[in-house]
């Protein structure tokens, strides 16, 4: 859908709204493509319980504090290489 500059300030409520829906609209000046209104993905609860099915993941809710202890890297490091063909 399109819709001019002075269409789309007159009538916002209604074009977001058909936005919201999830019907893209390009606005228009002087019948020239300026911009693209498109609906913001929302994800789902489904979205989340299928990512925490994953081995290895878990949320309790809450904003990440971090590991206390890094990675443990088993072999070389990129900086054992780095090093390594340096010399």
């Amino acid at each position: 859908m399109q819709v001019s500059v002075r269409e789309l300030k007159n009538h916002l409520s209604a074009y977001l709204h058909k936005v919201q829906k999830g019907e893209p609209i390009i606005v228009t000046s002087h019948q020239v493509p300026l911009a693209r209104l498109l609906p913001i993905p929302q994800s789902t609860d489904q979205d989340v319980q299928e990512l925490l099915q994953t081995e290895g993941i878990s949320w309790n809710g809450k904003k990440p504090k971090g590991s206390k202890t890094g990675p443990q890297i088993k072999g070389k490091t990129a900086a054992d290489y780095v090093l390594e063909d340096r010399s």
